[in-house]
């Protein structure tokens, strides 16, 4: 947005009289938000999770990014919303929350290619069917357990990723509620366990000590 400005101002002649008036026109460039997030809440529905925002102002808005997490560190989008650009209402359900905490934000993509993030809320989700992927112990040594929970295919997919996202190492097994697995050869550190079937994904941090 470009805001014009009128300044006037008295020139002194060096000896403290005033000389003549002179006005400026003062062109500036401000910065203009191009989405402003009113508010952004959610509930447990039982075995969903219903997400709901409301925008205030939208410009150059492309797309939001509805992420979620289990630590408040690792972040997987889960969804997208396209941008309406105008204000509104948003509303995202995910049909499969992982089961205890979860924790949700928006990530607003402008057509430029800038991106924003929301503030980030938490939600607890329990009862039966519920997803989950748990690793231990954790920290690990030379093996790890992945514990299933819920209702995976027959067969998931186990990606070792770094912190960049790189896939180290990828197993296929069968959805068994308990799966040992050996780790590569690693530095010590932090690490991403990303199990997988058709229709869910949920990724762990794991720290592997050597």
């Amino acid at each position: 947005m470009v805001i014009t400005y009128a300044i006037s101002y008295n020139v002194n002649d060096g000896c403290g009289n005033d000389a003549q008036m002179v006005s400026r026109t003062v062109i500036v460039n401000e910065a203009v938000l191009p989405v402003e997030i009113a508010d952004f809440t959610g509930r447990f529905n039982g075995k969903t999770i219903d997400l709901d925002w409301n925008t205030a102002s939208e410009e150059s808005n492309d797309f939001f990014s509805v992420e979620r997490s289990t630590d408040v560190e690792l972040f997987t989008a889960i969804g997208r919303v396209t941008g309406l650009n105008t204000a509104t209402h948003y509303s995202f359900r995910d049909d499969n929350p992982v089961m205890g905490l979860n924790y949700y934000r928006l990530r607003q993509n402008d057509f430029d290619g800038n991106f924003a993030y929301s503030d980030v809320i938490q939600l607890t989700a329990s009862g039966t069917g519920l997803m989950g992927a748990d690793v231990y112990p954790n920290p690990a040594k030379g093996s790890f357990n992945l514990e299933l929970k819920g209702e995976w295919d027959e067969t998931v997919t186990v990606s070792f990723l770094d912190q960049s996202g790189r896939i180290l190492k990828t197993w296929s097994r069968s959805s068994s509620v308990l799966i040992q697995l050996p780790l590569p050869q690693l530095t010590s550190g932090i690490y991403q366990v990303r199990t997988e079937d058709e229709e869910h994904a949920i990724t762990t941090k794991l720290v592997v000590t050597q």
